[in-house]
């Protein structure tokens, strides 16, 4: 019984072709629900009574997720970005044996593959402070603090190893991952939704994975289930000075959550964390001068206004974050 929760935003064409191949699949989905956060309502899919189309008053992906989360009634939850394709007609009948085959696993990074190699990560300035080989490279990496972890590892300041192919993971992209629904949002910290309501968080897919990761363990897949057809519209590259916010005030966050999750104290995340920023920094100067660009000198600023900011999680109190979130999905569930 797999529900499945397609989030999407201002992208009506991609969700409704989406749809259109989950329907024609060997298997159809038990349930199908769409968490909506666009400017105006998706006329189509109010009208298909094989949908559960629920329009969400955040423009908040976690929330959404956690939206369709409240509104779905089924064991296991499949999670696609709505820029997502099925490889095959067989897709969902081939998670299905796979959650069969694999019992003892609580959650399914589902690899996919890029149909487009120029994505939207293409929009950002790449860095040439890691560049290197062998073990140059890992000494470097290691005395910046980005290390080369082991395949499927997840560190502090949201580093981590790449994605196994077949093979126990602490993280996954949240583009398709299958997951039972009693374990995603355990012990789940909800200030994760307001720091993406004030559109200065990034990584939600990493600190999801990872507190998934502390109550059992979780496959990535070999097998490719689904096409990612980015086609460079990501709503968090377009920009490059906020991105670049995002990213540095979300790595103390995840660093902190990494900290409160594992039982550590949360100075020693704290000091990581400078230390990381430092490096980063010095690495977005260098590339400046070696290649002065707009968009290089929009990074820079974007990393010192996150930065600085980041400080201020801290000091933030959410113990009533919980609270307001789920009133806020009560009203959207009775609303739709």
């Amino acid at each position: 019984m797999i529900s499945v929760i397609i989030c999407t935003y201002n992208r009506p064409s991609v969700i409704l072709k989406l749809i259109s191949l989950l329907k024609k699949q060997t298997i159809l989905p038990n349930e199908i629900i769409v968490v909506d956060s666009s400017d105006t309502l998706n006329k189509s899919l109010v009208e298909d009574n094989d949908i559960k189309y629920i329009q969400s008053s955040h423009k908040n992906q976690p929330y959404q997720r956690y939206l369709g989360f409240l509104c779905s009634s089924n064991k296991w939850l499949l999670y696609l970005d709505d820029d997502m394709e099925p490889y095959d007609l067989m897709s969902i009948e081939s998670i299905i044996k796979l959650k069969t085959d694999k019992p003892k696993f609580i959650a399914f990074a589902l690899r996919f593959e890029d149909l487009h190699t120029d994505t939207s990560l293409s929009l950002l300035p790449s860095s040439n402070l890691l560049n290197g080989k062998g073990s140059v490279k890992r000494l470097i990496r290691f005395l910046s603090a980005y290390p080369i972890l082991k395949p499927g590892k997840a560190g502090w300041n949201g580093v981590r190893g790449i994605p196994p192919l077949g093979g126990e993971t602490e993280w996954f992209s949240g583009g398709a991952f299958l997951v039972k629904k009693e374990i995603i949002f355990k012990n789940f910290n909800f200030s994760l939704f307001s720091i993406f309501e004030k559109k200065i968080g990034t990584g939600e897919d990493f600190i999801i994975s990872y507190t998934i990761s502390r109550f059992g363990k979780i496959w990535a897949t070999k097998k490719k289930y689904f096409y990612h057809n980015d086609n460079k519209n990501s709503n968090y590259t377009t920009n490059v000075y906020k991105y670049n916010r995002r990213l540095i005030y979300s790595r103390l966050y995840l660093s902190l959550e990494k900290s409160r999750l594992i039982r550590k104290p949360l100075l020693f995340s704290v000091i990581y964390f400078i230390y990381f920023s430092f490096w980063r920094f010095f690495g977005l100067c260098i590339n400046f001068i070696l290649n002065p660009t707009m968009n290089r000198l929009n990074a820079i600023r974007g990393f010192i206004s996150g930065y600085f900011k980041s400080f201020k999680l801290l000091v933030n109190k959410f113990e009533n974050e919980r609270v307001y979130w789920n009133n806020e999905a009560f009203k959207d569930k009775i609303n739709r």
